[in-house]
């Protein structure tokens, strides 16, 4: 199997040679927030990588180089149909994270400060004041 592919049965899993982390082993994965802790996260409640759905790939180590995060990840369910489907600049398709199609879609580049800014937090709503009765 491809790496990263069968995480149910072998757990989460590195490529050394990319130094990529791309699962969906958090809880929180997949419920629209980035859980994983890393650069643009919205939260930390999972460790770095295991959120790639919400996150996209994560780079492990120091992730950024000169600015530049490289992503070259291969947990997308149609990597290598011959389309791109990481919704990146030439992508077909966005079926899949940034960067987790790279059989179909080559080496993405991002740079370090375009990920997503952390969502602001959203206050408690208003509550009316009510008069009391009499």
């Amino acid at each position: 199997c491809a790496l990263g592919s069968d995480c149910a049965d072998c757990g989460e899993r590195v490529s050394e040679n990319l130094k990529l982390v791309c699962t969906n082993t958090c809880a929180e994965s997949n419920d629209g927030d980035c859980d994983d802790g890393g650069l643009g996260a919205q939260f930390k409640r999972c460790s770095l990588g295991s959120d790639c759905d919400d996150c996209g790939a994560r780079t492990a180590g120091s992730g950024c180089v000169d600015g530049v995060l490289r992503l070259c990840g291969s947990s997308c369910t149609f990597e290598g149909d011959g389309g791109c489907d990481d919704g990146g600049n030439g992508a077909e398709f966005q079926s899949c994270s940034f960067g987790s199609d790279c059989d179909d879609c080559g080496e993405r580049h991002e740079s370090c400060s375009s990920r997503p800014p952390r969502k602001a937090a959203v206050p408690p709503p208003h509550m009316p004041i009510l008069a009391p009765e009499s």
